[in-house]
């Protein structure tokens, strides 16, 4: 039986908004991955960073200048397929 997996997504604006938060989120002690944004969330722009569920509140922290730029997600995946839920900015 497969388990489910559970990641922090932060979805931006722009591609270089994502490498930046990247940098940023792993200067602060985070491990912090880049990854294609999932359809469900947007098309806009196709980078998104993924990073442990636990590091949300470090990361929205950390993030505090990007509020209107990006967007924090839940996102599981399992054998019952992927959900996504947002999560508060503030």
């Amino acid at each position: 039986m497969e388990e489910e997996h559970i990641y922090c997504l932060i979805a931006f604006d722009g591609a270089f908004g994502a490498v930046q938060a990247r940098r940023t989120l792993e200067g602060a002690g985070l491990t912090a991955h880049i990854m294609p944004t999932p359809r469900e969330i947007s098309v806009s722009c196709g980078l998104s960073v993924r990073l442990p569920p636990e590091g949300y509140p470090q990361a929205r922290a950390a993030l505090e200048s990007c509020r209107g730029d990006c967007r924090f997600y839940r996102m599981a995946y399992g054998p019952g397929g992927r959900s996504l839920t947002p999560l508060p900015n503030a």
